[in-house]
C-alpha cells in the first residue's frame, strides 16, 4: 500500500510538471505491451471512442460519493482508479448486459410465438434470424449468478451464511415478484378459457423444484421461469462449491484450464449424435409438453435439468476466481504464473467485451456460422467463450494497465448505466414479459407494434420492480425465519386450491366445451307412459 501511495504521488507530481519533451516509455511497459504503429492507431481509437461515448452519456449519478479503491489492478502494479459508485466490492457494467440479455430473450420469445411479422431477408441480417436466438441468452444469467455470488464471497471478510440463510437472502429479490407472476398466468388462463396445470404441477412451481423433474417444466405457467428453479439448486451448492474452488484453483493456469474444460462440456451434444452416425438433430421430434417416450425425457431434461447447467454456473465462478488471482499475481509483481497467460487476461480485460459481443453479433446474423444442432448446443452454451469473454471485459476492463490500450469502449459505456435499477428492471421484465405476449390483442407485431409493446413492457417492468420487488424484499428481510418458510407453502395451498376448483368445474357436463350451455332443466312429473303389449314366441313344434 506504502509502494502504490508513492506512485500515486509521483504521477500525481508528474501530471502537474509534464516534461517539455514526449516521455519515452519504460523498458518494463514496452517488454510488457506492443508500442508498434498498429497499436498505437488501435489505442488512440479506442480512446476517441470511450472519450465520445462519455461525452453523449455524461455522469450517470451526480453527485454520488466515490469511494476509494481498496483493490490493486489486476494486471499491472498500479492503482485502480477510484469506482464511481457502490463500494469496491461492486463490478461496473452488468447491469446493462442484464438489460441486453433480457431484451433479447423477450424478441426470443416472440419469435417462439409466431407473433413477429415477417422481414422478408433470406440470406443475412434477418431479423427472424437474430431473435431466434434469443434463448441462448438464459444460460448467460447462469455465468453471471455465478461471478456475482463468487465474487462477493471472495471480496467479503465476514462469516458466510448458513445454505438455508443464503439461499433466503437471495429469495427475497425474486420470490416475491415470480409468486405475483404466476397468479397473475392464472387469472389470465381462466380469462382465456384455458385449463389450469395439475395441482402437483403448481406445487412443484411453488416451491421452485419444477425443473428438477423432466416431466414438470414445459406443462406449468410462465413455463420460462424453470430459470429460477435451476439457479435454487446451484444456490444450495454454492456454498461446498466456492470453498472448493478457492482450495483447487490457486494459479492462474488452473483457472484457466477449469475454464477451458468447462467450455468443452457442451459439445458433447454435438460430438455424441457424430459418433453414433445419428441425426444431429434429433431433439425435433420432441413436441412441448410430451413426456411419453424416453426421447421426450431426455430432451426435456437436456433443456431443464439444473445438471446440464452446473458447467455454466462453475464458469462464472471461475471467472471471478481468475479475477482474483489476476490482483494476486499483480500484487506479487509478476512473480507467479506464467507472463503469456498474463498478457492474455490482460487482452481479455481490455478488449473481452466488445470483440465478445461483436463475435455474438456475426453468429446471430450469418446462418453459416450456426453451429451444427444449435436448438440445443447453443442451449447448453457452446457460446460459453464469447459470452464468458464479454462478462469479463465488462467487469475488468475498469482495472486496465495505463500501459495497456484504453479500457473498452463498450465496458466504458456500460459502466455509466445505473447497475441495480437495469438489474431490477430486467428481473422484472424476464417475469412479465410472457403476461404481455399472452394478453396482447393482435396476433402479429409489426415494427410499429413491436416499439408498442416496448413501450408498454418497459414500464411496466419498471412499475413491478419499484412497487413489487424492492418493498416484498425489505418486508422479506424483516420477516423471521418461520414466516419466511410458510410463503412457499402458502403460495402451494392457493395455486392447488385454484387447480382443484378449475377440475372439478370442467367435469361438470356443460363444461366440457368451451361455450356449452348447461342441460335444460328437468319436465314436470306426469302420470306414467302405458306399458308396450307382450310379445308371445313360440318355439317350432310347441304348444
Amino acid at each position: 500500500l506504502e509502494e502504490a501511495r508513492a506512485i500515486a504521488e509521483r504521477r500525481k507530481r508528474e501530471r502537474a510538471t509534464p516534461p517539455p519533451g514526449p516521455k519515452e516509455p519504460s523498458r518494463e511497459a514496452a517488454s510488457r505491451w506492443p508500442a508498434g504503429p498498429y497499436a498505437r492507431a488501435g489505442a488512440v481509437g479506442l480512446a476517441a471512442a470511450a472519450l465520445a461515448l462519455c461525452a453523449l452519456l455524461g455522469p450517470s449519478e451526480a453527485g454520488a460519493p466515490s469511494p476509494p479503491a481498496t483493490e490493486r489492478s489486476a494486471l499491472v502494479g498500479r492503482p485502480l482508479a477510484p469506482w464511481p459508485r457502490q463500494g469496491s466490492g461492486w463490478l461496473p457494467g452488468l447491469g446493462a448486459a442484464r438489460m441486453l440479455a433480457s431484451v433479447h430473450i423477450v424478441l426470443g420469445h416472440l419469435y417462439q410465438s409466431q407473433r413477429l411479422v415477417p422481414s422478408g431477408a433470406r440470406d443475412y441480417l434477418s431479423t427472424d434470424y437474430v431473435c431466434s436466438w434469443g434463448f441462448s441468452w438464459v444460460p448467460f444469467f447462469f455465468m453471471l449468478a455465478g461471478l456475482v455470488l463468487t465474487h462477493a464471497r471472495l471480496s467479503s471478510s465476514k462469516q458466510p451464511d448458513s445454505a438455508a440463510g443464503f439461499v433466503a437472502k437471495r429469495a427475497a429479490t425474486i420470490y416475491p415478484l415470480y409468486s405475483a407472476g404466476l397468479a397473475a398466468a392464472l387469472l389470465l388462463r381462466v380469462g382465456q378459457g384455458r385449463q389450469l396445470p395439475e395441482w402437483y404441477e403448481l406445487a412443484a412451481q411453488s416451491f421452485l423444484v419444477q425443473s428438477w423433474h423432466p416431466a414438470l417444466p414445459e406443462r406449468t405457467v410462465q413455463v420460462h421461469c424453470w430459470f429460477l428453479s435451476a439457479l435454487l439448486a446451484f444456490w444450495l451448492a454454492f456454498g461446498p462449491a466456492c470453498r472448493l474452488l478457492e482450495r483447487t484453483v490457486t494459479s492462474l493456469e488452473r483457472a484457466c484450464a477449469l475454464l477451458l474444460l468447462c467450455s468443452s462440456l457442451p459439445w458433447l451434444a454435438v460430438a455424441f449424435p457424430a459418433c453414433l452416425g445419428g441425426d444431429p438433430e434429433w431433439y425435433r421430434a420432441h413436441r412441448t409438453g410430451a413426456s411419453g417416450t424416453s426421447l421426450d425425457l431426455a430432451v426435456a431434461f437436456l433443456k431443464f435439468h439444473p445438471l446440464c447447467y452446473l458447467h455454466v454456473f462453475v464458469y462464472g465462478m471461475c471467472l471471478a476466481r481468475t479475477r482474483q488471482l489476476a490482483l494476486a499475481a499483480d500484487a506479487a509483481r509478476g512473480e507467479s504464473g506464467s507472463a503469456p497467460l498474463r498478457r492474455l487476461v490482460a487482452a481479455a480485460a481490455s478488449h473481452g467485451a466488445s470483440v465478445g459481443l461483436t463475435g455474438l453479433l456475426l453468429l446471430f446474423s450469418l446462418p453459416a456460422l450456426r453451429p451444427v444442432g444449435f436448438k440445443l448446443s447453443a442451449r447448453l452454451s457452446v457460446l460459453l467463450p464469447l459470452q464468458g469473454l464479454l462478462l469479463f471485459g465488462l467487469c475488468t476492463s475498469h482495472a486496465a494497465p495505463a500501459s495497456a490500450l484504453p479500457p473498452d469502449p463498450l465496458a466504458r459505456l456500460c459502466s455509466r448505466a445505473p447497475d441495480r435499477s437495469l438489474g431490477e428492471v430486467a428481473y422484472a421484465q424476464y417475469v412479465v414479459h410472457m403476461l404481455v405476449i399472452a394478453a396482447w390483442p393482435t396476433p402479429r407485431l409489426g415494427l410499429v407494434d413491436l416499439a408498442l409493446f416496448f413501450l408498454l413492457l418497459l414500464p411496466l417492468s419498471y412499475l413491478c420492480a419499484r412497487l413489487i420487488t424492492r418493498p416484498a424484499a425489505q418486508l422479506w428481510v424483516r420477516l423471521s425465519g418461520p414466516a419466511r418458510a410458510a410463503a412457499p407453502f402458502a403460495v402451494a395451498a392457493l395455486l392447488c386450491a385454484a387447480a382443484q376448483l378449475d377440475a372439478s368445474v370442467r367435469q361438470r357436463p356443460w363444461a366440457a366445451g368451451r361455450g356449452a350451455s348447461p342441460p335444460p332443466a328437468c319436465p314436470p312429473p306426469g302420470p306414467p307412459p302405458p306399458l308396450p303389449p307382450p310379445v308371445v314366441v313360440l318355439r317350432h313344434g310347441g304348444a
